[in-house]
């Protein structure tokens, strides 16, 4: 037997190794899947009181220990299949490989398309609700200075006098979506306490302090694909006006009448 026939031999008698990479990708994809596992099982008995701590800050680590592993099993996955192809028959794993790459792409799926757009929906749903709270909480505090005063603040000064005179806090003034506006409501100058309760009192816009002004300024971008915006009337009924598909309301909005609304000197 010659030289080469020896080193054939040997060659074709080296023990096939499994991929480490395809190994290291399947703890991966399991361990993507327990982290959600472990926050639901003990999401469990805080529902049933039987645990007192909060598991935000928990279940924050742990979600974002699921979507990491995830991530890094389909990438190393997927080196794991190119290494294991390159490597001519000398290293094995492709189905373990193959495995961490479905269940990533599984987990994937499941998670953008059947958790996240609820999540999504449901926050969007109370931003919204918070929105009108504060529109409703609004009215009330411009109400009760009305009673006082018998007019609205001063519009170039609302959001600083309402504020100062308590009949408002800054939160109420501040809009969830919009972190860095102080103030996401702009007020009717054509409208005086006597007006007829159809006329806009406040209204969404882009945001600012002590903003004030008309059909100009309101916007209907502040929620989901612009689709409309929150509006206080002078009566204090607040509602959320739909816009069309050319962001203009169904119907005309009252803003009073020019002229009437109080000298802002």
């Amino acid at each position: 037997m010659d030289e080469k026939d020896t080193v054939s031999q040997s060659q074709s008698s080296e023990p096939v190794k499994t991929s480490k990479w395809a190994k290291i990708a399947l703890w991966c994809a399991g361990l993507g899947y327990l982290a959600p596992l472990v926050w639901f099982v003990l999401l469990i008995p805080l529902l049933l009181d039987v645990l007192s701590f909060d598991l935000g800050v928990l279940g924050i680590i742990l979600i974002g220990t699921s979507i990491l592993s995830i991530i890094a099993s389909l990438v190393i996955g997927v080196f794991a299949l190119i290494h294991i192809s390159l490597s001519k028959g000398k290293i094995q794993g492709t189905r373990k490989a193959v495995t961490a790459v479905v269940l990533s792409l599984i987990y994937i799926f499941f998670v953008g398309v059947i958790i996240v757009p609820p999540i999504v929906k449901v926050q969007q749903s109370e931003h919204r609700r918070v929105c009108g709270e504060h529109l409703s909480a609004l009215g009330k505090s411009l109400h009760a200075y009305a009673e006082n005063y018998r007019v609205y603040p001063i519009p170039n000064q609302w959001c600083d006098i309402l504020v100062k005179t308590d009949y408002a806090t800054k939160g109420k003034l501040e809009w969830p979506r919009n972190q860095k506006a102080k103030c996401s409501y702009a007020i009717n100058p054509n409208c005086e306490p006597n007006s007829t309760g159809d006329v806009v009192l406040l209204f969404e816009t882009n945001g600012g302090w002590n903003t004030f002004g008309g059909a100009e300024l309101l916007t209907i971008y502040n929620h989901q694909k612009g689709e409309g915006a929150f509006i206080l009337y002078n009566d204090g009924h607040v509602t959320f006006d739909i816009a069309d598909s050319n962001g203009h309301f169904n119907y005309e909005l009252n803003w009073g009448e020019k002229g009437k609304g109080r000298d802002l000197k």
